[in-house]
């Protein structure tokens, strides 16, 4: 099946209940797979830079530019989905100065973190609405992030090098040492210890280590 959405710019899979999300220029589009049928268009206020998906299927988090004014230029929202229309749902949405460029949803589903550029990397709690729950200041603007299996830490990618930190204290546990060219994402392999990155420009992907 091919779909051709007009001004896409981001995708995520849910394999675990089939579902395709699709950012656009003005909104997310939920698909049904490997049908591709139309569920929602979730409405957003600018264009999509993100999407991301829980691990079990039940959750979608999309960020967009807001507007242009005063405060918060920003907004991640969040929303409880499934396979047929009446099951989704708007759940809340979390401002912030900088359009996030990564979103990553903890392994229960109960944490969202998100990597806003140069305002760092910021978490929210999912509950009936989401709620702030940690902050990182990151050395310079990131822009991805990634949990650990076991939820318990996060990488993140902040232009030429990956951050090690842990997720209940926020405090930053390593950093690698620069890469030559800007991680574009990363990805925590089983062991803590271990994760991919890749380098936007340079075809680069790397298999790195946080042990010493």
């Amino acid at each position: 099946a091919e779909l051709a959405p007009e001004g896409a710019c981001a995708a995520a899979l849910a394999l675990s209940d089939d579902l395709l999300a699709v950012g656009t220029e003005g909104g997310v589009l939920l698909f049904s797979i490997p049908q591709l049928q139309p569920l929602a268009d979730f409405r957003c206020g600018g264009a999509v830079r993100a999407v991301a998906f829980s691990q079990d299927g039940a959750l979608l988090a999309g960020s967009f530019a807001g507007v242009e004014g005063d405060g918060p230029q920003a907004q991640t929202a969040v929303w409880r989905v499934s396979q047929t229309s009446r099951g989704c749902s708007y759940l809340g949405g979390a401002l912030s100065n900088d359009a996030a460029q990564g979103l990553s949803f903890s392994p229960d589903g109960e944490m969202l973190a998100i990597s806003g550029g140069t305002s760092g990397v910021h978490l929210v709690r999912i509950g009936e609405q989401l709620e702030p729950a940690q902050s990182f200041r990151t050395s310079s603007a990131a822009t991805s992030i990634a949990w650990s299996p076991d939820g318990q830490r996060l990488v993140s990618g902040e232009d030429a090098r990956a951050s090690l930190w842990d997720a209940a204290s926020g405090r930053l546990l390593r950093r690698l040492p620069p890469e030559r060219g800007r991680v574009a994402c990363v990805s925590c392999a089983a062991r803590d210890a271990r994760v991919v990155c890749a380098e936007l420009g340079g075809a680069v992907v790397r298999v790195c280590s946080f042990e010493a």
